[in-house]
């Protein structure tokens, strides 16, 4: 079958700066096939989602666990076409591409080692953002770790859902250390799926009834966000649109919430800068 697009998925990795400077370090890998220094990423398994992907690449190719905390853009390019079946012609001529498509978030790390080098990658440097930048071999690259720079540094999430068992398993790439919920049987539900996925205990939390209104949710939100690095709201969907738009300052229509879906709000310095997307079909 001849390959028609290529969908891949990755990071930029940051922990803080161990010598107390006010950059984080970042990870770059160095590939010995192609001799370039990248951001880590690779493609998607069949079937995988980006969000998924982005975790385990980062992790073979920096042996670096890390959590996402906020979407950075897309890098779009195109690359020689794969896969055609031995003897096949190639429909679209010789030296033919496809579009690729990697989406990277910005991901805390938690834990690293030591990576052997092999074929894939031969060595991993932490570098501060302009380090890293002059050191980059791709101009698409530097344009993802310059949105990384130019935006606050989220360094905490709460994950707003709406009857999304089906994420419970990306929401725990997260890593929350807690897992609240409305009072509500199908909230209840999302939320013991949560817990199962995360080893968090389930917390009901009547803050998030829709009794007790969307200020009162935003504002329990906030707090959460300004006091745990990662945190997991089960509530109803009519709340979470006025609920995300109250931190962020955007309108409640930009964040249309159907069952299934949630979204992740970073914060920095207990102040919401992001709101991204988050559901099983992405």
């Amino acid at each position: 079958m001849v390959q028609t697009m290529v969908r891949a998925a990755g990071g930029v990795v940051w922990r803080p700066d161990p010598d107390g400077g006010d950059a984080p370090l970042v990870a770059l890998v160095h590939r010995q096939r192609y001799d370039d220094w990248s951001l880590p990423k690779g493609k998607l398994d069949r079937g995988e989602h980006p969000l998924a992907a982005a975790v385990r690449e980062v992790f073979e190719e920096t042996a670096v666990r890390a959590a996402p905390r906020s979407r950075l853009p897309d890098a779009r390019y195109r690359v020689p076409v794969a896969g055609r079946r031995r003897g096949a012609p190639l429909a679209t001529g010789l030296g033919a591409t496809v579009p690729k498509t990697v989406g990277y978030w910005a991901m805390r790390a938690w834990s690293w080692t030591r990576r052997p080098a092999d074929d894939e990658v031969d060595e991993v440097r932490w570098l501060t953002p302009s380090a890293g930048a002059g050191l980059l071999s791709y101009q698409r690259d530097l344009v993802i770790l310059e949105a990384f720079t130019a935006r606050p540094l989220v360094t905490s999430v709460v994950a707003v859902v709406r009857r999304a068992e089906e994420t419970a398993p990306l929401l725990a790439l997260l890593r929350p250390a807690r897992v609240l919920t409305s009072t509500r049987p199908s909230a209840m539900a999302t939320a013991r799926a949560v817990a199962r996925a995360t080893g968090c205990r389930v917390e009901p939390d009547q803050r998030f009834d829709t009794a007790a209104g969307w200020t009162t949710a935003a504002e329990a939100v906030r707090v959460l966000g300004a006091t745990a690095e990662a945190t997991v709201v089960c509530c109803r969907g009519r709340l979470i649109p006025p609920l995300v738009a109250a931190l962020t300052g955007a309108a409640p229509d930009r964040y249309p919430t159907p069952v299934g879906t949630g979204w992740v709000v970073g914060f920095a310095a207990g102040r919401a800068v992001s709101a991204d997307r988050l559901a099983a079909d992405q």
